[in-house]
């Protein structure tokens, strides 16, 4: 019973590790290439001054 473990538990690694060398070399990550970028608003000019308003106006 430990040696079919052990075979069992050895193909399991050697299944493991052969698909996680399975990305083509020059993608390294699964979302490398997607065109999707966060979108940033512009800084304030120099010297701006923030506004706070509140949820009554005030």
């Amino acid at each position: 019973m430990k040696k079919c473990k052990f075979i069992y538990l050895a193909m399991l690694g050697v299944f493991a590790v052969s698909t996680a060398q399975a990305l083509p070399y020059d993608q390294k990550y699964w979302n490398q290439k997607l065109q999707i970028e966060p979108f940033r608003l512009p800084l304030p000019p120099v010297g701006y001054q923030v506004e706070y308003i509140g949820k009554n106006g005030i």
